[in-house]
Protein backbone atom coordinates (compact mmCIF):
# COMPACT_ATOMS: atom_id res chain seq x y z
CA UNK A 1 0.00 0.00 0.00
CA UNK A 2 1.44 3.17 -1.15
CA UNK A 3 2.10 5.98 1.78
CA UNK A 4 1.08 8.64 -0.34
CA UNK A 5 -0.91 9.15 -3.39
CA UNK A 6 0.66 12.14 -4.80
CA UNK A 7 2.56 12.19 -7.79
CA UNK A 8 4.38 14.51 -10.14
CA UNK A 9 3.80 14.74 -13.96
CA UNK A 10 6.45 16.46 -15.94
CA UNK A 11 4.52 17.14 -18.87
CA UNK A 12 1.58 19.14 -16.46
CA UNK A 13 4.21 21.03 -14.80
CA UNK A 14 5.93 21.80 -18.36
CA UNK A 15 2.51 23.07 -19.84
CA UNK A 16 1.74 25.13 -16.44
CA UNK A 17 5.09 27.12 -16.76
CA UNK A 18 4.16 27.76 -20.38
CA UNK A 19 1.22 29.29 -19.54
CA UNK A 20 2.57 31.55 -16.38
CA UNK A 21 5.27 33.37 -18.57
CA UNK A 22 3.45 35.20 -20.64
CA UNK A 23 1.06 36.05 -17.69
CA UNK A 24 4.16 37.38 -16.23
CA UNK A 25 5.25 39.30 -18.70
CA UNK A 26 2.28 40.98 -18.99
CA UNK A 27 2.56 41.76 -15.53
CA UNK A 28 5.91 42.87 -15.84
CA UNK A 29 4.77 45.55 -18.64
CA UNK A 30 1.97 46.96 -17.19
CA UNK A 31 4.82 47.69 -13.97
CA UNK A 32 6.83 49.06 -16.09
CA UNK A 33 4.95 51.27 -18.33
CA UNK A 34 3.19 52.49 -14.54
CA UNK A 35 6.42 53.50 -13.21
CA UNK A 36 7.37 55.41 -16.69
CA UNK A 37 4.27 57.02 -16.98
CA UNK A 38 4.42 58.36 -12.94
CA UNK A 39 8.48 58.96 -13.45
CA UNK A 40 7.57 61.12 -16.37
CA UNK A 41 4.45 62.78 -14.45
CA UNK A 42 6.82 63.72 -12.10
CA UNK A 43 8.87 65.23 -14.31
CA UNK A 44 6.61 67.75 -15.78
CA UNK A 45 5.19 68.47 -11.80
CA UNK A 46 8.70 69.38 -10.98
CA UNK A 47 9.45 71.80 -14.18
CA UNK A 48 5.88 73.73 -14.01
CA UNK A 49 7.22 74.15 -9.77
CA UNK A 50 10.01 75.73 -11.50
CA UNK A 51 8.05 77.87 -13.74
CA UNK A 52 8.61 75.75 -17.00
CA UNK A 53 5.77 75.62 -19.39
CA UNK A 54 6.01 72.61 -20.64
CA UNK A 55 4.26 72.32 -24.20
CA UNK A 56 4.24 69.64 -27.50
CA UNK A 57 1.44 70.71 -29.39
CA UNK A 58 1.83 72.13 -32.62
CA UNK A 59 2.55 75.73 -33.05
CA UNK A 60 -0.33 76.82 -34.01
CA UNK A 61 -2.67 75.51 -31.41
CA UNK A 62 -0.32 76.54 -29.12
CA UNK A 63 -0.57 79.80 -30.20
CA UNK A 64 -4.24 79.96 -30.23
CA UNK A 65 -4.43 78.93 -26.91
CA UNK A 66 -2.52 81.75 -25.42
CA UNK A 67 -4.52 84.24 -28.09
CA UNK A 68 -7.85 83.37 -26.44
CA UNK A 69 -6.04 83.37 -22.94
CA UNK A 70 -5.06 86.99 -23.60
CA UNK A 71 -8.02 88.15 -25.19
CA UNK A 72 -10.08 87.20 -21.71
CA UNK A 73 -7.07 88.99 -19.57
CA UNK A 74 -7.79 91.75 -17.07
CA UNK A 75 -6.12 95.70 -17.82
CA UNK A 76 -2.54 94.42 -16.41
CA UNK A 77 -2.15 92.48 -18.96
CA UNK A 78 0.50 93.38 -21.77
CA UNK A 79 0.79 91.92 -24.84
CA UNK A 80 3.02 91.79 -27.57
CA UNK A 81 2.04 91.12 -31.55
CA UNK A 82 4.33 91.07 -34.15
CA UNK A 83 7.26 89.08 -36.08
CA UNK A 84 10.15 87.19 -35.26
CA UNK A 85 12.03 89.91 -33.85
CA UNK A 86 9.10 89.85 -31.00
CA UNK A 87 9.14 86.35 -30.58
CA UNK A 88 13.11 86.27 -30.41
CA UNK A 89 13.40 89.87 -28.80
CA UNK A 90 10.96 89.58 -25.83
CA UNK A 91 10.73 87.41 -22.85
CA UNK A 92 8.02 87.55 -20.80
CA UNK A 93 8.93 86.62 -17.30
CA UNK A 94 11.80 89.71 -17.85
CA UNK A 95 8.67 91.67 -19.10
CA UNK A 96 6.71 91.04 -15.95
CA UNK A 97 9.69 91.50 -13.66
CA UNK A 98 10.53 95.23 -15.18
CA UNK A 99 6.62 95.68 -14.74
CA UNK A 100 5.84 94.39 -11.58
CA UNK A 101 3.09 92.35 -12.83
CA UNK A 102 2.63 88.33 -12.58
CA UNK A 103 4.50 86.39 -15.12
CA UNK A 104 0.68 85.26 -16.82
CA UNK A 105 -0.21 88.71 -17.45
CA UNK A 106 2.55 88.62 -20.19
CA UNK A 107 1.78 86.89 -23.65
CA UNK A 108 3.84 87.00 -26.31
CA UNK A 109 2.11 86.31 -29.63
CA UNK A 110 4.71 87.09 -32.32
CA UNK A 111 4.52 84.61 -35.31
CA UNK A 112 7.56 84.52 -37.44
CA UNK A 113 7.16 86.57 -40.89
CA UNK A 114 3.43 88.13 -40.06
CA UNK A 115 2.18 90.89 -39.62
CA UNK A 116 0.84 92.29 -36.52
CA UNK A 117 -2.49 94.53 -38.05
CA UNK A 118 -4.54 91.28 -38.42
CA UNK A 119 -3.80 90.31 -34.66
CA UNK A 120 -4.10 94.06 -33.59
CA UNK A 121 -7.45 93.87 -35.48
CA UNK A 122 -8.92 90.71 -33.75
CA UNK A 123 -7.95 92.07 -30.04
CA UNK A 124 -9.85 95.37 -31.51
CA UNK A 125 -13.39 92.94 -32.22
CA UNK A 126 -12.59 91.12 -28.65
CA UNK A 127 -13.34 92.60 -25.33
CA UNK A 128 -9.43 93.30 -24.82
CA UNK A 129 -8.90 95.86 -22.13
CA UNK A 130 -5.18 95.49 -21.34
CA UNK A 131 -1.97 96.70 -23.29
CA UNK A 132 -1.34 95.43 -26.90
CA UNK A 133 2.84 96.27 -27.71
CA UNK A 134 2.68 96.38 -31.41
CA UNK A 135 5.48 95.69 -33.29
CA UNK A 136 6.17 98.40 -36.64
CA UNK A 137 7.68 96.00 -38.99
CA UNK A 138 7.89 97.92 -41.90
CA UNK A 139 8.17 95.51 -44.88
CA UNK A 140 5.09 93.88 -42.93
CA UNK A 141 3.37 97.03 -41.56
CA UNK A 142 3.29 99.49 -44.46
CA UNK A 143 2.64 96.72 -46.92
CA UNK A 144 0.65 93.77 -46.97
CA UNK A 145 3.22 91.20 -46.65
CA UNK A 146 2.97 88.69 -43.77
CA UNK A 147 -0.80 89.09 -43.81
CA UNK A 148 -1.55 85.73 -44.65
CA UNK A 149 0.90 84.20 -41.79
CA UNK A 150 -1.27 86.46 -39.49
CA UNK A 151 -4.91 85.13 -40.83
CA UNK A 152 -3.20 81.21 -40.60
CA UNK A 153 -2.56 81.73 -36.93
CA UNK A 154 -6.26 83.60 -36.37
CA UNK A 155 -8.22 81.02 -38.40
CA UNK A 156 -6.07 78.29 -35.62
CA UNK A 157 -7.76 80.01 -33.26
CA UNK A 158 -11.08 79.97 -34.70
CA UNK A 159 -10.61 76.09 -34.75
CA UNK A 160 -9.31 75.95 -31.71
CA UNK A 161 -12.40 77.87 -29.82
CA UNK A 162 -14.56 75.41 -31.65
CA UNK A 163 -12.65 72.23 -30.42
CA UNK A 164 -12.58 73.61 -26.74
CA UNK A 165 -16.57 74.21 -26.89
CA UNK A 166 -17.03 70.65 -27.61
CA UNK A 167 -13.91 68.97 -25.35
CA UNK A 168 -14.94 69.06 -21.68
CA UNK A 169 -14.62 65.77 -20.53
CA UNK A 170 -11.33 65.03 -18.18
CA UNK A 171 -9.49 63.33 -20.98
CA UNK A 172 -9.93 66.45 -22.73
CA UNK A 173 -8.95 68.57 -19.64
CA UNK A 174 -5.90 65.85 -18.91
CA UNK A 175 -4.72 66.22 -22.88
CA UNK A 176 -4.61 70.42 -22.70
CA UNK A 177 -3.05 70.53 -19.19
CA UNK A 178 -0.18 67.62 -19.38
CA UNK A 179 1.47 68.56 -22.73
CA UNK A 180 3.99 66.08 -22.65
CA UNK A 181 1.33 62.81 -22.55
CA UNK A 182 0.42 64.68 -26.27
CA UNK A 183 1.00 61.81 -28.89
CA UNK A 184 2.07 64.51 -31.42
CA UNK A 185 4.96 66.10 -28.66
CA UNK A 186 8.00 64.18 -29.85
CA UNK A 187 11.27 63.65 -27.37
CA UNK A 188 13.41 66.11 -30.06
CA UNK A 189 10.61 68.72 -29.90
CA UNK A 190 9.77 68.60 -26.42
CA UNK A 191 13.62 68.68 -25.05
CA UNK A 192 14.33 71.75 -27.26
CA UNK A 193 11.22 73.84 -25.60
CA UNK A 194 12.43 72.65 -22.63
CA UNK A 195 15.40 74.44 -23.41
CA UNK A 196 14.40 77.23 -24.62
CA UNK A 197 11.99 77.98 -21.35
CA UNK A 198 15.15 77.23 -18.78
CA UNK A 199 16.70 79.92 -21.25
CA UNK A 200 14.29 82.61 -20.25
CA UNK A 201 12.75 81.49 -17.29
CA UNK A 202 14.58 78.70 -14.67
CA UNK A 203 18.25 80.25 -15.87
CA UNK A 204 18.39 83.27 -17.41
CA UNK A 205 21.79 83.41 -17.27
CA UNK A 206 22.83 79.78 -18.20
CA UNK A 207 22.51 80.17 -21.77
CA UNK A 208 24.42 83.14 -21.79
CA UNK A 209 27.82 83.97 -23.67
CA UNK A 210 29.39 82.01 -26.45
CA UNK A 211 27.05 79.60 -26.90
CA UNK A 212 24.12 81.36 -26.75
CA UNK A 213 20.94 80.02 -28.35
CA UNK A 214 17.36 81.96 -29.21
CA UNK A 215 15.62 79.02 -31.46
CA UNK A 216 11.82 79.33 -32.79
CA UNK A 217 9.20 77.18 -32.95
CA UNK A 218 7.67 76.31 -36.13
CA UNK A 219 5.20 73.69 -37.77
CA UNK A 220 7.67 71.88 -39.69
CA UNK A 221 10.39 71.97 -36.31
CA UNK A 222 12.98 74.23 -34.90
CA UNK A 223 14.60 76.93 -36.27
CA UNK A 224 18.11 78.14 -34.96
CA UNK A 225 17.90 82.10 -35.51
CA UNK A 226 21.02 83.38 -32.53
CA UNK A 227 23.70 81.49 -31.92
CA UNK A 228 27.00 83.63 -30.97
CA UNK A 229 29.38 80.70 -31.42
CA UNK A 230 29.00 82.04 -35.23
CA UNK A 231 31.71 83.86 -37.32
CA UNK A 232 31.53 87.32 -37.35
CA UNK A 233 31.59 86.67 -41.28
CA UNK A 234 28.58 84.37 -40.68
CA UNK A 235 26.60 87.22 -39.35
CA UNK A 236 27.68 89.50 -41.92
CA UNK A 237 26.34 86.66 -44.37
CA UNK A 238 23.30 86.38 -42.22
CA UNK A 239 22.06 89.83 -41.97
CA UNK A 240 22.88 89.62 -45.91
CA UNK A 241 20.19 87.18 -45.91
CA UNK A 242 17.39 89.40 -43.86
CA UNK A 243 18.42 92.02 -46.07
CA UNK A 244 17.58 90.09 -49.21
CA UNK A 245 13.96 89.17 -47.64
CA UNK A 246 13.35 92.54 -46.56
CA UNK A 247 13.83 93.74 -50.33
CA UNK A 248 11.60 90.58 -51.46
CA UNK A 249 8.26 91.63 -49.33
CA UNK A 250 8.67 95.05 -49.69
CA UNK A 251 6.79 97.22 -51.94
CA UNK A 252 7.11 101.18 -51.43
CA UNK A 253 4.89 103.18 -49.65
CA UNK A 254 2.73 105.40 -51.08
CA UNK A 255 1.54 108.87 -49.47
CA UNK A 256 -2.51 107.51 -49.87
CA UNK A 257 -1.52 104.01 -48.68
CA UNK A 258 -0.29 105.68 -45.60
CA UNK A 259 -3.14 108.17 -45.24
CA UNK A 260 -5.53 105.00 -44.87
CA UNK A 261 -3.57 103.08 -42.69
CA UNK A 262 -3.16 105.79 -40.05
CA UNK A 263 -7.31 106.16 -40.80
CA UNK A 264 -7.35 102.11 -39.92
CA UNK A 265 -5.14 102.43 -36.97
CA UNK A 266 -6.93 105.40 -35.46
CA UNK A 267 -10.37 103.08 -35.71
CA UNK A 268 -9.04 100.19 -34.46
CA UNK A 269 -7.16 102.10 -31.53
CA UNK A 270 -9.70 103.97 -30.43
CA UNK A 271 -12.12 100.91 -29.86
CA UNK A 272 -9.54 99.53 -27.50
CA UNK A 273 -9.11 102.58 -25.68
CA UNK A 274 -12.80 103.00 -25.54
CA UNK A 275 -12.70 99.74 -23.19
CA UNK A 276 -9.58 100.72 -21.01
CA UNK A 277 -7.53 99.40 -22.66
CA UNK A 278 -4.06 100.60 -24.65
CA UNK A 279 -1.62 100.47 -27.78
CA UNK A 280 2.08 100.75 -28.23
CA UNK A 281 3.35 100.76 -31.16
CA UNK A 282 6.99 99.61 -30.84
CA UNK A 283 9.71 99.59 -33.31
CA UNK A 284 12.19 96.99 -32.58
CA UNK A 285 16.40 97.25 -32.61
CA UNK A 286 17.95 96.69 -36.29
CA UNK A 287 21.35 97.23 -37.58
CA UNK A 288 23.58 96.83 -40.45
CA UNK A 289 22.75 96.55 -43.57
CA UNK A 290 19.21 95.48 -42.53
CA UNK A 291 18.87 99.16 -40.74
CA UNK A 292 20.20 100.48 -44.13
CA UNK A 293 17.62 98.58 -46.66
CA UNK A 294 14.71 99.13 -44.65
CA UNK A 295 15.51 103.30 -44.31
CA UNK A 296 16.02 103.45 -47.98
CA UNK A 297 12.49 101.80 -48.74
CA UNK A 298 10.27 103.24 -45.87
CA UNK A 299 12.45 106.40 -44.56
CA UNK A 300 11.11 107.00 -40.95
CA UNK A 301 10.28 110.75 -41.82
CA UNK A 302 7.69 110.08 -44.06
CA UNK A 303 5.90 106.20 -43.04
CA UNK A 304 6.67 106.09 -39.08
CA UNK A 305 5.33 110.00 -38.86
CA UNK A 306 2.38 109.61 -41.70
CA UNK A 307 0.97 106.53 -40.40
CA UNK A 308 1.67 107.17 -36.81
CA UNK A 309 1.18 110.95 -36.26
CA UNK A 310 -2.67 111.41 -36.15
CA UNK A 311 -3.40 107.81 -33.69
CA UNK A 312 -3.74 108.52 -30.24
CA UNK A 313 -1.12 105.72 -29.02
CA UNK A 314 2.23 105.29 -27.58
CA UNK A 315 5.62 105.12 -29.92
CA UNK A 316 8.52 103.45 -29.28
CA UNK A 317 11.48 103.78 -31.45
CA UNK A 318 14.79 101.86 -31.00
CA UNK A 319 16.19 105.07 -31.82
CA UNK A 320 15.21 107.59 -29.32
CA UNK A 321 13.71 105.21 -26.64
CA UNK A 322 15.41 102.24 -24.86
CA UNK A 323 18.63 100.62 -24.33
CA UNK A 324 21.49 100.51 -27.14
CA UNK A 325 21.36 97.33 -28.61
CA UNK A 326 22.71 96.14 -32.19
CA UNK A 327 20.98 92.94 -33.33
CA UNK A 328 24.19 90.11 -34.36
CA UNK A 329 22.29 89.43 -37.65
CA UNK A 330 20.84 92.30 -38.04
CA UNK A 331 17.59 91.23 -37.23
CA UNK A 332 16.84 89.70 -34.18
CA UNK A 333 18.04 90.13 -30.31
CA UNK A 334 20.34 87.51 -28.87
CA UNK A 335 18.96 86.33 -25.54
CA UNK A 336 20.85 88.25 -23.21
CA UNK A 337 20.01 91.49 -24.97
CA UNK A 338 16.68 90.79 -25.42
CA UNK A 339 16.64 90.32 -21.90
CA UNK A 340 17.59 93.78 -21.46
CA UNK A 341 15.33 95.23 -23.60
CA UNK A 342 12.39 93.35 -21.98
CA UNK A 343 13.22 94.66 -18.88
CA UNK A 344 13.38 97.98 -20.18
CA UNK A 345 10.33 98.05 -21.86
CA UNK A 346 8.21 96.68 -18.76
CA UNK A 347 9.49 99.23 -16.57
CA UNK A 348 8.66 101.63 -19.37
CA UNK A 349 5.23 100.16 -19.91
CA UNK A 350 4.80 100.44 -15.92
CA UNK A 351 5.61 104.03 -15.83
CA UNK A 352 4.35 105.49 -18.77
CA UNK A 353 0.52 103.71 -17.90
CA UNK A 354 -1.66 106.89 -17.56
CA UNK A 355 -4.91 105.31 -17.63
Amino acid sequence: MNSSTSSFDPAFESESSALRAPAFGFRLMLLTLAISLFALLCWEFWLRSRGVQVDGTPQLSAWAARFEQAKRSGPDAIVFIGSSRVKCGIVPAEVASGAGIERDQVHNLAVVNSSSLPVLEALADSEFRGTVVCEVLPSHFYGDAGRAEAREALNAADGWRGAQAMEGSVEGHARRNMRLLNPRATPLMLAQRIQLDLRGKVRPDAFGGADDIARIHHEDGWEEIISSSRTPRQWLETAEVHAGNVRKASRPATVEGLKELSVTLSELVARINARGGRVVFVRMPVSGVVEDVEFELYPPKLCWTRALGGVDAEEVHYLSDGPVLEPVDGSHLDSKAAREYSRWIGRYLQESDRR
